[in-house]
């Protein structure tokens, strides 16, 4: 049973419904165990409240102007591309 928790769990982190399904009814059909009785171990999708931010929507900080820019003329120009503050690593 320890071991169909643990599935459970993972198979309870598939996003997609279809897929979800379909790994459901193969593990248990591995584990010897019925449809139903698998799927009631699956731990329902919490959806995220109006307030929390779901993780792949945070975004990095913009960096300053000047850093901004430094970084595009270290990817645009061949010279500063080239250059190496420290000798023998060019």
């Amino acid at each position: 049973m320890q071991v169909a928790r643990e599935l459970a769990e993972t198979v309870g982190r598939v996003q997609d419904p279809l897929m979800r399904t379909e790994v459901t009814s193969k593990v248990a059909a591995r584990l010897g165990v019925s449809g139903p009785d698998f799927t009631g171990l699956i731990p329902k999708a919490r959806r995220p409240t109006v307030m929390e931010k779901p993780e792949a929507r945070r975004v990095a900080p913009k960096p300053r102007h000047e850093i901004a820019m430094l970084c595009l003329l270290a990817l645009r120009d061949a010279e500063a591309r080239e250059f190496s503050a420290i000798p023998g690593m060019a």
